[in-house]
């Protein structure tokens, strides 16, 4: 099977028609970059549904990078989420709350775990084009959830998450693009040097 990158992001919720998430990423489906076939999934605002969708494609493609992208309302800058945690609220889009608070209720479980994307590569080659900063806190929505639930996996893709602005004032889909171009490079970089 060809080297892929597998991409999510969500369906609308909130009673908004789009999700800029899903629309920055959708047309990457299909795309080779830097010999990676792009692999593009819509996830749906449903506890639970969301992370298993993304763990079973993980098992489906064995990409070499997950990268999951969310809605940010609050943000003008692509965020770089540098964590996620073991917490999580508010309905979903089915009007469900989460079955429990606490994502991972074992007793052994980590409170946070750490993003394995390259976050300073990703940084510096959109700092000086884009607005973009780093981010300690995925919320405690799907977004986090899912976060936290594909970095427990045992698999070993680099993976990591991306919050996005809602009514970005630049050329979004653009900057994703640069994005995945640099998780892409970093990918064959590091395949060379093994």
């Amino acid at each position: 099977m060809q080297k892929c990158i597998l991409l999510t992001g969500f369906e609308p919720f909130g009673g908004r028609q789009i999700n800029q998430s899903f629309e920055i990423i959708k047309d990457l489906q299909g795309q080779e970059i830097n010999e990676y076939l792009i692999i593009v999934q819509q996830l749906p605002v449903v506890w639970q549904e969301a992370a298993n969708i993304v763990i079973k494609s993980i098992k489906k493609y064995s990409p070499m990078a997950v990268v999951m992208f969310g809605e940010a309302s609050s943000s003008e800058f692509i965020r770089l989420e540098q964590r996620a945690v073991n917490k999580r609220a508010n309905q979903d889009n089915l009007s469900n709350f989460p079955p429990s608070l606490i994502i991972n209720e074992s007793p052994d479980a980590s409170f946070e775990l750490f993003s394995t994307l390259n976050l300073q590569n990703i940084y510096n080659s959109l700092i000086n084009i884009y607005p973009v900063e780093y981010s300690n806190t995925a919320g405690e929505y799907l977004c986090n959830e899912t976060f936290y639930k594909v970095l427990n996996t045992d698999s070993a893709q680099i993976k990591g998450f991306i919050h996005v602005p809602t009514s970005p004032q630049f050329n979004l889909p653009q900057a994703i693009k640069i994005v995945v171009s640099k998780i892409a490079a970093d990918l064959s970089l590091n395949c060379s040097l093994k």
